[in-house]
This record gives C-alpha cells, structure tokens and sequence, in this order.
C-alpha cells in the first residue's frame, strides 16, 4: 500500500509542479506597464470632468479606465535588475520587532531594456512579507513572480517569489557600466498635461 502511495506521489508531484508553473504568465514590465491608447485617449476626453471612480481609485480593485484591458490581478513572472536600496525606501516606518521596514518598496527595470531601451521597462516592487528583498543590493538580477496590483493610482507588483538569476551573471554593473542604468528624461511638458481651465 505504501508502495502504491508513494508511486502515485511521485506521479503527480510534476504534475503540481507544471500546474504551478502555469498559474503566471511570462510577461516584460513593458507590457505590465500597457494602459491601452483607448483608455488614455478616454481620460483625456474626460478633462476637467474625470473623477476618481473614472481614474481608478480604489486600492487594488483593478477598476477604472487606467486598469480596465490591462494586467491588473494577474501574476506574471519576469527577470530584472534592481535599481535601488530596499533598506532605503523611505516609503515604510520600521517594525520595532524584527527592525525591518513595515513593507520593502523596490524598484526593479526588466532586462529586456537593454534591447529595447529602458522606457515603460521600470516598476516598483512591494513586499510586506519579506520575502528577502532586504537581502538585494543595486545590480543584482533576479527572477519575480508577483501579482499586478496597484495603490491608488500607483502601479505596483506585490511578489510571490524572487530568486536570483543567473542571467546576465557578471554583466551588469551598478556603477554606470551597462545602459540599463541609465535615467529616462522628461521635460515638465511629458508629464503635465493642461486640461483646460
């Protein structure tokens, strides 16, 4: 009987596994990040008349027009480079406890920016359950599963798992050596619109 038991485990332990596997899809922040040109085009019509249920104002309710045909609520997995100091964050009061942030903030760009330049390739990590992130330093590449969420109207992944990558092992140096470093410029005009008085 225990025989019987034992090769039927061992039978269906691949199967979780592929299950598991399957539950998130491989995306790149770029595509995390799509707001479909429809629902831009929306809110901007919109003008001084949008409210906040229009905008999306709930804290990871997926509704409105910045999340409606977009990722949101889905898990996906991706490999990225961290871009900043977990410890650092600022964004969390300190857990008298464990002398942790409350939650780590991150931000983390995928490693398809190097092919395909670093706009709309950046996102924010938050992890309230410290899954290791206070363990990362600037440069590292890890691989992320994290469920698309977002806090008002703030896009952000909350992580289900990180592990380190052996992708790009050597390569990228946090000192400015690899363009995936590199800001992204803006003006005041790319990130203020006038809509109307």
């Amino acid at each position: 009987m225990l025989r019987r038991a034992t090769t039927l485990f061992a039978l269906l332990f691949p199967m979780l596994l592929v299950g598991d596997s399957l539950a998130q899809s491989q995306k790149t922040v770029r595509e995390i990040n799509a707001i479909p040109q429809a629902n831009i085009d929306a809110l901007n019509a919109l003008g001084l008349d949008l409210t906040a249920a229009d905008r999306g104002n709930g804290i990871n309710d997926c509704q409105g027009l910045l999340y409606d045909g977009t990722l949101c609520g889905q898990d996906v997995q991706f490999t990225a480079v961290v871009l900043s100091d977990p410890l650092n964050s600022g964004l969390a009061s300190i857990n008298g406890d464990t002398g942790l942030p409350g939650r780590i903030h991150v931000f983390v760009r995928d490693v398809n920016a190097l092919g395909d330049g670093n706009e709309g390739h950046g996102i924010q990590l938050v992890d309230g359950s410290n899954l290791g992130l206070t363990g990362l330093i600037k440069g590292d590449v890890i691989d992320i599963v994290a469920n698309i969420g977002h806090f008002r109207p703030t896009l952000q992944l909350q992580p289900i798992s990180i592990t380190s990558s052996t992708f790009m092992d050597g390569f990228i140096d946090p000192n400015g050596g690899s363009p995936i470093f590199d800001p992204i410029l803006v003006s005041t005009a790319d990130v203020n619109k006038d809509m109307g008085s």
